[in-house]
């Protein structure tokens, strides 16, 4: 009976994060929750193989650029940024200056990294709990996150790999490239849920998600 979130581990560069007013981009927000994926911009892109790609931001398209992925196994250290800073400093753009293109740099562990998907939820008491508190996640998102929130959504989310642990989430999904303190936005967020759990919540845990998207209509 408690509301969860991943952790956010802001990197040391102000240009992508505010350290006094907690703001980034969405992009970044959910970038640094993921400890095996290190750019060398602080913004994995949306892929899990290894080579030299050309990719976009689903959403802005124009913002094209090559990337490098280095596949690993080993587990995490603060080594990775140092060694992606330095891949990208001394060998990667040089390179590109000369070429006049942009490039970038991902170390990844593709078997650790974030990558969860959405699901049904099919239980009923999870169904009926989710409506009960549904209303209280609106009202902190309408309160602290006006005209930068897009929907919310709520699904089991997990791993792809067959027989993952699957786990209830309110996804909430804001602009593109918005900024905001979205730290804070998830601490309002929990605090609504868990002022509800003991009479709504029972002992269902319910985790947050902050996610980049928008409505597309077809």
């Amino acid at each position: 009976m408690a509301a969860l979130s991943r952790k956010f581990r802001p990197g040391q560069d102000s240009t992508h994060f505010d350290p006094e007013t907690g703001k980034c981009s969405s992009e970044y927000y959910n970038a640094r929750k993921d400890p095996y994926r290190v750019s060398s911009d602080r913004t994995p892109a949306d892929q899990s193989d290894i080579g030299l790609y050309k990719f976009a931001p689903r959403h802005t398209p124009e913002d094209e650029n090559d990337t490098i992925l280095i596949r690993t196994r080993e587990e995490f250290d603060i080594s990775w940024e140092k060694a992606v800073g330095e891949i990208y400093s001394e060998i990667v753009e040089p390179a590109a200056r000369a070429a006049q293109i942009q490039m970038r740099v991902e170390i990844l562990n593709g078997d650790k990294m974030y990558r969860d998907a959405s699901y049904l939820i099919k239980d009923d008491a999870a169904i009926d709990s989710i409506a009960r508190i549904q209303h209280f996640v609106l009202g902190a998102v309408r309160e602290h996150c006006p005209e930068k929130w897009t929907s919310i959504a709520y699904h089991n989310r997990g791993s792809p790999d067959y027989n993952s642990e699957k786990r209830i989430t309110a996804n909430v999904f804001v602009e593109p490239g918005a900024i905001h303190a979205w730290g804070e936005l998830e601490e309002e967020i929990i605090d609504s849920i868990q002022l509800q759990s003991t009479v709504f919540l029972g002992k269902l845990d319910i985790n947050i998600e902050i996610l980049p998207g928008q409505i597309s209509l077809t």
